[in-house]
């Protein structure tokens, strides 16, 4: 199927805060996931405009991936002050994901979480952050809905073991 407008707009806003999410996560910056995030929208609109997508919802996170990827491979070739601060919102209260990011147990989580393959993160993020069901991520990721399970199972049991070590 190809996405007109309305049905565009109906996935947008059920997947906006998901994708921003997603991409805030790999980056840590809130301005630059809006920026990651509109690109990613941006893309999945003209990839749907020219072929018929039967998982809008992969196009979308693949799209993710992939201006995630482009903006680290940029950022190789920066150089990067350790004074610098990190880029926030200009907004007059801190969005959800800032005020849960300062949250000590939460920060500590993430770091755990980042000790993981990436694809075992982007699995349970997607899973127990996004709710999504196997099969949902076997189609974003294009792999079997059981070798999923096999890995956020893995994941799971890794992550709570270095959980504990603490």
């Amino acid at each position: 199927m190809k996405l007109n407008q309305r049905s565009f707009g109906k996935l947008y806003d059920k997947l906006a805060s998901k994708i921003y999410r997603f991409v805030f996560f790999k980056v840590r910056s809130a301005e630059i996931a809006q920026d990651l995030t509109h690109d990613t929208f941006l893309k999945g609109w003209q990839y749907c405009q020219k072929n018929e997508v039967e998982f809008p919802q992969a196009i979308f996170y693949q799209a993710a991936r992939q201006q995630i990827a482009d903006f680290w491979r940029k950022q190789k070739f920066q150089v990067v002050s350790l004074d610098a601060k990190p880029l926030e919102m200009i907004d007059d209260q801190p969005s959800l994901d800032e005020r849960l990011a300062k949250n000590d147990e939460l920060n500590q989580m993430f770091a755990v979480l980042a000790t993981l393959p990436e694809d075992q993160q982007e699995i349970l993020t997607w899973r127990y952050l996004d709710g999504y069901s196997y099969r949902q991520i076997s189609r974003i990721l294009n792999k079997p809905s059981g070798t999923i399970r096999v890995t956020a199972h893995r994941a799971l049991k890794q992550l709570k073991e270095k959980w504990n070590q603490c």
